[in-house]
Order: structure tokens, then sequence, then C-alpha cells
């Protein structure tokens, strides 16, 4: 996926209340917010693509992503976002990038797995 087609972006800065239902009702200002796809439901029921960071201890950092449907609207998020004041706090916005491969040998992180062995020597 090239970076014209790159529909997330990456939030920082928001207070540590902040709430799902906040970054939705913010970021959808301009443009639609994507749905997580679920084997069950409706469209409409399926949650938001918002994921909201959290500390080890569970208090939230204050940054997390949204995923809108269109690549222009995230294109242009931080442009009406990066800066704005929320809260009182001062928000950053700029798209997010993939993470660099884990696993730089070309694995997938499960392990290995070679094939189903042999049978040894069944003579006969």
């Amino acid at each position: 996926m090239g970076a014209d087609n790159n529909c997330r972006v990456y939030f920082s800065g928001f207070p540590d209340d902040i709430t799902e239902d906040d970054v939705r009702e913010l970021f959808c200002g301009i443009g639609i917010i994507a749905r997580q796809r679920q084997k069950r439901g409706f469209k409409d029921q399926w949650p938001w693509a918002i994921k909201l960071y959290k500390e080890d201890n569970g208090k939230m950092k204050g940054d997390g992503t949204v995923t809108y449907e269109d690549p222009s609207a995230a294109q242009s998020a931080p442009e009406f976002f990066n800066g704005h004041v929320f809260r009182g706090k001062t928000i950053e916005v700029q798209m997010a990038t993939m993470s660099e491969n884990r696993y730089p040998d070309g694995g997938d992180g499960r392990g290995g797995g070679g094939g189903r062995g042999g049978f040894g020597g069944r003579g006969g």
C-alpha cells in the first residue's frame, strides 16, 4: 500500500482522559471514519477504527490512531488538526507510518515449523 492510499493518521497530545467519542467527534469533521470489520452484525454496529494507546498500568497516553474511509480525508487531517487546542492541550496530528518490519529475517514471528517430518526407516 503506497503513501497515497494511507487512510490512517496518528495523533498525540490529547488529555489522558480522552475517549473514543471525543476523538470521533473531532476527526469526523473532515471525513468519514472507517469501521473495523466484524464477522457479525451490521456495518453501522461495527466499532470505529480508532485506537487509543494506554500505558502498561491502563492509563491513557493521550495518543492513538484514526482510520478514515478515504485517503484524501486522512491526508488533509494533519493540515486541519495539527496544532489544534483540545481542552487546553495542543495536539499533534500526522500521517501514520508503517512500523519497521519486526522480523527482519523475513519471518512472521510465528516460529519455525519445517515440514511434517519423515517416517523413519519403514522397511518392509
